[in-house]
């Protein structure tokens, strides 16, 4: 496992595709997140725009993955991709804005009879789309487009619909996570640098855009770790985790079991699906909520602390960090039972609210 640095648009070139493994939380990123996500790019715009011969870097973390053979497929790899979805997500978002952008401005240079500027900004939009947004697939022996990102079952309808302009219809308090990202990008990046040159030509905006996307593709860089062996990327992003932004309750318990049902498919993916339910109210509320079931079956108040771990070992019984072994069907099924029983008392909890 060797760390290596490098930018997002190398990244994006060379290790694809990314796939968030179903034991990672939902799109999770707030208004302070996307901020100064937004305000670091502005940052290395304006360095370019004032002096393109000494752009400035910007580093945004550690990223893990581990990476899995995938006999007949195009690439050949596939990335599951421990930590780091949240900023792949965000500029993957930031990529496909852009896309975005020099697709209208081809069309403003059209009407303006630049056919020369309506070309250059066409072709920009198809090579940034080909070389950082999608990868082709074999699917029914034809290659066509995917996301170089895949995001968690949850979710990802919904950004692909982002994405592509489908309109998507949210649910989840990710999704409105995902709908402020995509909405401050285009409003607060792509949207304020060209008001600042609304009077210029349309080829001082098609240049200052590719000012913008040297900024993200070149001066944005990442320490990336790939490896192939599953528990030492897990523990690594514990350690990386312990750090950063401290996972939800919810999404704590939700990793632990669905890792505990690893070797039993069928439960998992029913815990899989109740998890996601569960989840897709505000983090408060689904606590508030935990903490009223845990009463409930209890008949005691939980601990203001460590409550995950606290539910954990009274409501699961189980340890964290174990694998339920291929022969023990009763004990998966009595844990996804359970999950189904939280999603449920979870339901009746709400209207009674």
């Amino acid at each position: 496992m060797q760390p290596e640095s490098t930018s997002l648009g190398d990244l994006f070139c060379r290790r694809i595709p990314f796939k968030v493994p179903k034991y990672q939380r939902a799109f999770d990123w707030e208004q302070e997140e996307i901020d100064d996500f937004i305000k670091d790019l502005l940052v290395l715009y304006n360095a370019r725009k004032i002096n393109p011969s000494q752009p400035r870097k910007h580093f945004f973390g550690g990223l893990v993955s581990i990476k899995q053979h995938i006999p007949n497929s195009y690439t050949g790899n596939l990335y599951d991709l421990v930590d780091g979805q949240q900023r792949l997500a965000t500029f993957t978002m930031t990529i496909a804005s852009l896309v975005k952008a020099f697709e209208s401005l081809a069309n403003e240079a059209k009407v303006e009879k630049d056919t020369e500027t309506s070309q250059a900004a066409q072709s920009y939009a198809s090579t940034t789309r080909d070389e950082y947004l999608e990868y082709k697939e074999v699917i029914n022996n034809q290659l066509q487009p995917r996301l170089r990102l895949t995001l968690s079952k949850a979710d990802n309808v919904f950004f692909e619909d982002l994405i592509n302009g489908r309109s998507p219809k949210g649910s989840r308090d990710s999704h409105k996570k995902l709908q402020f990202a995509w909405d401050s990008i285009r409003t607060n990046l792509i949207a304020k640098i060209l008001n600042d040159i609304s009077k210029s030509s349309v080829s001082d905006k098609l240049n200052s855009l590719l000012q913008l996307r040297k900024s993200v593709i070149e001066d944005c860089y990442v320490i990336y770790i790939v490896s192939e062996d599953r528990s030492e990327a897990y523990r690594l992003f514990a350690v990386l985790n312990d750090r950063g932004r401290e996972l939800s309750d919810g999404n704590k318990l939700r990793s632990d079991t669905l890792e505990l049902l690893e070797k039993h498919e069928r439960e998992q993916i029913l815990a899989e699906d109740n998890w996601d339910t569960i989840l897709s109210y505000p983090a408060t509320e689904v606590e508030q909520f935990f903490r009223n079931y845990y009463a409930s079956h209890q008949g005691k108040g939980a601990a203001k602390r460590n409550l995950a771990d606290t539910f954990r070992d009274d409501i699961f019984k189980f340890p964290p960090g174990i694998v339920l072994e291929i022969a023990e069907t009763e004990e998966a099924k009595k844990l996804s039972h359970t999950i189904s029983d939280i999603k449920n008392e979870q339901q009746v909890f709400i209207e009674i609210s």
